[in-house]
């Protein structure tokens, strides 16, 4: 049996301010609290071996503030422990 979680979200701007978005949509969550009503779209360019190969989106321009958004996982095991196992 498979539990459904929401996933939380954080926030870290390029002056190292934290948003702590909760379980909400990041973008939306990000433009009522900074009192906007228009995000755009960041971006990183990936490079491996010092070769670009492509771009990924890491966040959103809101308000002047570059805010990179980060999916909070939890730490603890979200599965049963099997019999017998050292993990804790």
């Amino acid at each position: 049996m498979s539990r459904k979680t929401s996933t939380a979200y954080m926030g870290i701007d390029q002056y190292g301010h934290h948003y702590d978005i909760g379980h909400e949509a990041p973008r939306a969550w990000l433009m009522e609290h900074l009192g906007v009503k228009s995000a755009r779209k960041m971006y990183c360019d990936l490079v491996h071996a010092g070769k670009p190969y492509g771009t990924v989106h890491t966040g959103w321009v809101v308000a002047g503030h570059w805010i990179s958004v980060y999916r909070v996982l939890p730490l603890a095991q979200t599965r049963p422990r099997r019999p017998g196992s050292r993990h804790v």
